[in-house]
């Protein structure tokens, strides 16, 4: 019983390593992924769904369902202005000026045994969506 235990506990750890595995992509592989690229996200801090696609010139206008503010009128959505860079550590870096509050971040961009892309952690709160 204690063996079975065991064994059970090691399938585990390595199943759930071998879940997380990810490739941190370089700052070369970052020029050639997000400029053009149409973004999808969830704030894990607000929930809010938000939309933009990276211009080639460091421009972005980001869109979003704004699920933490709302607004009098009903009207839950919002968009601004912002910009998006790599920086010299090979970080995906953006900066958008909501209405209500600033919005800057950088992070580390994995790709994901299953093709998907992650802020820093494969962990689903932390996907992020580049598409074309």
């Amino acid at each position: 019983m204690k063996s079975t235990l065991v064994l059970v506990s090691a399938l585990l750890l390595v199943g759930g390593a071998a879940a997380q595995e990810a490739v941190r992509l370089s700052r070369e592989q970052l020029g050639e992924l997000l400029p053009g690229a149409k973004v999808a996200h969830v704030s894990k801090s607000s929930g809010s769904h938000r939309y933009w696609s990276n211009d080639a010139d460091g421009k972005l206008y980001a869109t979003s369902d704004n699920r933490l503010y709302g607004s009098i009128a009903g009207n839950k959505s919002a968009s601004s202005p912002g910009t998006w860079s790599v920086s010299e550590e090979g970080k995906y870096c953006v900066s958008i000026e909501w209405k209500r509050a600033s919005e800057s971040w950088c992070a580390a961009i994995l790709k994901g045994d299953d093709g998907a892309y992650y802020l820093n952690k494969v962990e689903p709160a932390s996907k992020i969506e580049f598409t074309r």
